[in-house]
C-alpha cells in the first residue's frame, strides 16, 4: 500500500493563509522604509555602511517579497531570498 500523494504547497490552505499573513507584514515594513526612513536612520548604528541607500533598497526587496510569497511554490525561492535579506540585516535595527 503506498502512501496518499503530498499536496504541493501552494494548495496547503494554512500556508497560504501564513504566506499573505507574512507579505502583510513585509508590505508594512516596507512603507515604514519608504515613508518614514528618518525614523529607521536615527536607529541603525553609524558604522553601518551607506545607511540611507540601504534603508531604502530594504523597503524596495520588501515589496518584491510581497509580491513573491503570495505566488506560492514558484516564487518561494525568492521570498526566502528576501527573507534572508532581511535576517541579514536584522542586526543593524
Amino acid at each position: 500500500m503506498s502512501p496518499p500523494p503530498r499536496q504541493p504547497p501552494s494548495s496547503n490552505p494554512v500556508r497560504a493563509i501564513m504566506r499573505w499573513v507574512i507579505a502583510a507584514f513585509f508590505a508594512a515594513a516596507g512603507v515604514a522604509h519608504l515613508a518614514v526612513p528618518d525614523k529607521l536612520l536615527s536607529i541603525t548604528p553609524d558604522w553601518a555602511p551607506f545607511a540611507p541607500t540601504v534603508i531604502f533598497l530594504t523597503g524596495v526587496f520588501e515589496f518584491a517579497a510581497v509580491a513573491a510569497l503570495p505566488g506560492g511554490a514558484k516564487l518561494i525561492n525568492d521570498a526566502k531570498a528576501f527573507s534572508a535579506q532581511t535576517d541579514a540585516y536584522f542586526g543593524l535595527n
